[in-house]
């Protein structure tokens, strides 16, 4: 797929297909072929923005109630410093805490942003704009808190652009987002090579991987337990789920291939094809 260009999900989608189906063949788990070396991985919720502070400050409540071990929130302009101020003082320094700004700011806000770095941030995400790597290296000269970077980095090529650019100081790790899990290695290991931290998000198979992903500073994987993602009318406390939060962990599937099953009646409703493929 070398030659195609763009069009990571759908690359990711039919690599992870190819992907289960040899592993599954071997009786391999996708945590072991990736090198796991571990056998859960602690989890961090992402908390977006609310109507009001004390709002917020029931959701962390309750998501530290249920054993997330770092929280992430959602920031913008007008919503920022406030909040993160009403966290760190309610939930104290010692809270793994981090933001997202989802490039809701620009170069202008630098000073802003840097009024961040009082609260011991783990980091603040993708705070400009998408693939401007010059501003976000710009901006990491004037503030301390770590800039990672996510959708602006689609490849290990662009990974090794902003290390050396000094544009961010973490890399957020998404196999879906640069294509599939054999890049999202890639783009791991340039990462560890220039000593950046890794932050892998959206996959805790890829953050069991190795020790070295989690090398320099203890950063939660942001995966969340599946339970979230169950329909409203079900409780999110509720373990229909097949991951389960334990003690703010989330255990590596360990089964072969990327260890789930998938939902045949789901697949029928979205197929709008199908091709038998057999192999001699």
């Amino acid at each position: 797929m070398a030659g195609i260009k763009g069009h990571e999900l759908a690359k990711a989608a039919l690599e992870t297909a190819v992907l289960d189906a040899e592993l599954r063949s071997y009786g391999m788990p996708l945590a072991t072929y990736l090198g796991s070396v571990r056998e859960r991985v602690p989890a961090g919720v992402s908390v977006g923005i609310r109507p009001t502070v004390a709002e917020l400050l029931d959701d962390v409540e309750g998501y530290l109630a249920e054993g997330y071990v770092r929280i992430k929130l959602k920031i913008e302009p007008g919503w920022d410093l406030e909040p993160v101020r009403a966290v760190r003082d309610r939930f104290g320094a010692d809270l793994p805490l981090q933001v997202d700004a989802n490039t809701a700011y620009t170069l202008a806000d630098a000073e802003h942003l840097r009024r961040l770095d009082e609260f011991g941030l783990l980091l603040i995400e993708e705070p400009l704009a998408e693939n401007n790597l010059y501003a976000h290296a710009r901006l990491q000269q004037r503030i301390a808190t770590p800039v990672c970077l996510d959708e602006s980095l689609h490849n290990a090529a662009d990974t090794a652009s902003a290390i050396a650019m000094d544009a961010c100081r973490v890399v957020n790790v998404k196999p879906a987002r640069v294509g599939g899990y054999l890049e999202a290695r890639r783009v791991h290991d340039v990462a560890y090579a220039h000593g950046c931290r890794c932050g892998a998000a959206a996959c805790w198979r890829r953050a069991s991987a190795a020790p070295r992903t989690w090398r320099w500073r203890p950063c939660p994987a942001a995966r969340s337990p599946g339970t979230r993602r169950l329909p409203a009318a079900t409780s999110p406390r509720t373990s229909r789920s097949r991951c389960v939060l334990v003690d703010g962990h989330l255990p590596v599937p360990r089964s072969p291939g990327i260890g789930v099953a998938p939902v045949p009646e789901t697949l029928r409703r979205f197929t709008k094809d199908r091709r038998d493929l057999y192999v001699t």
